[in-house]
């Protein structure tokens, strides 16, 4: 139990948080490198706490349904795993969506 809130709970939270705010100040600062024309977006703009804050709730009912598969393993590992996955998709979606505004913005720099 203490593996899997240390794994799920800590580390996989702590590299979430980390991502969230790096990813952001890269975008800027790249983009702000580049020159690109225009208003610049500030790092809430390129990941929004409306798109993030979902994903940190998701996180926590996966770890809670981690902790439930841990004591009942059998059914409840499936939803912990579903649960899992998708909180890993919420941030890959995120992160994806800073690279496309990323490359629009590059893309205009050009033209």
């Amino acid at each position: 139990m203490l593996g899997a809130w240390l794994i799920v709970g800590f580390a996989s939270s702590a590299i979430h948080g980390m991502l969230y705010k790096i990813v952001p100040f890269l975008t800027w600062l790249h983009l702000h490198e580049q020159n690109v024309r225009g208003t610049l977006p500030n790092m809430k703009q390129i990941m929004p706490d409306t798109r993030t804050r979902p994903q940190l709730w998701i996180h926590g009912v996966a770890l809670l349904l981690v902790t439930v598969a841990i004591l009942h393993p059998g059914f409840w590992v499936y939803p912990a795993a579903a649960v899992m996955v998708l909180s890993y998709a919420w941030l890959a979606a995120n992160l994806w969506s800073a690279f496309v505004l990323y490359r629009r913005l590059v893309s205009r720099r050009d033209t």
